[in-house]
């Protein structure tokens, strides 16, 4: 039998890219509009379901920080909603974020949650909601790009590269710049093997913002220069964690699963578009 799944936020970067793909692999998908699930009218269309993957969320962390409402809203208020209209099986895409600021070395699934930003306040929050029942999955991934898509951090990077003679970008933050085709293969394998609980999912390595940014203007362009930006010229309304960054603990302990090198990842796929 075919198996149902719903796809919340599948306009976005990892949703639109996740909805293409499962049907690809012969899933029946079905597009989950945010605003049923608000105003609680989308109870009949899950019912027909047998999983929801939600993608959904408002990930503009600044944004999250200056108006708590729209965060609340659109990361809590939105998943109790979905929780409170379907029983099946929910996998909820988190964020690293989420474990904060207290270690400087890559964080796995056992470790504590301290987020220091509003954004990861209201995902913990959606977690917690999520992992009430047993049968959930809650995936924490990384920095997520897709060179395909005009969405997301490497086409806003393209647009600096055709208005900017020089780009900055900060070496005070790390994390794991994560492919959205590796975190949608991952959560393939999640599916078909019926994972439960708490996983992080990126891509292998570390790097800091400069590192990402450079790796990506040196592979659209001729010579462009990127600097290491000051930090005072690095403050942000949102008190993002100088580390996001994580390790797959289980996927590679519990599973055998692992992923590519972010670098080897973002390389092969940016010289595909």
């Amino acid at each position: 039998m075919t198996t149902k799944i719903g796809v919340t936020g599948y306009n976005g970067l990892l949703g639109s890219y996740l909805v293409k793909q499962l049907r690809n692999s012969q899933y029946s998908v079905t597009e989950l509009e945010y605003e049923n699930i608000l105003n609680n009218s989308s109870y009949e269309v899950l019912q027909e379901l047998d999983v929801v993957i939600h993608c959904a969320a408002l990930t503009n962390v600044d944004r999250c920080e200056l108006h708590q409402d729209d965060s609340y809203r659109a990361n809590v208020k939105l998943t109790k909603c979905l929780i409170d209209q379907f029983k099946g099986r929910i996998i909820y895409i988190s964020s690293t974020g989420v474990y904060g600021e207290y270690k400087n070395t890559p964080y796995t699934e056992g470790d504590e949650v301290k987020p220091t930003t509003i954004h990861h306040t209201h995902k913990l929050i959606s977690e917690q909601e999520i992992l009430k029942d047993p049968n959930n999955l809650v995936v924490r991934t990384g920095w997520l790009f897709d060179p395909g898509s005009d969405k997301g951090f490497i086409s806003a990077i393209k647009k600096e590269v055709l208005n900017k003679d020089v780009i900055t970008s900060s070496i005070y933050q790390v994390g794991n710049p994560t492919s959205v085709s590796t975190l949608v293969d991952c959560l393939e394998f999640c599916l078909n093997k019926n994972i439960i609980g708490t996983i992080n999912c990126v891509n292998q390595g570390v790097a800091t913002r400069y590192d990402y940014v450079k790796r990506i203007v040196d592979l659209i362009s001729d010579g462009k220069i990127v600097k290491p930006s000051p930090k005072a010229n690095f403050v942000r309304p949102a008190p993002v964690s100088s580390n996001e960054s994580a390790v797959n603990y289980r996927l590679e302990t519990e599973f055998g699963y692992y992923t590519r090198h972010w670098f080897d990842a973002l390389s092969t796929l940016m010289s595909r578009n």
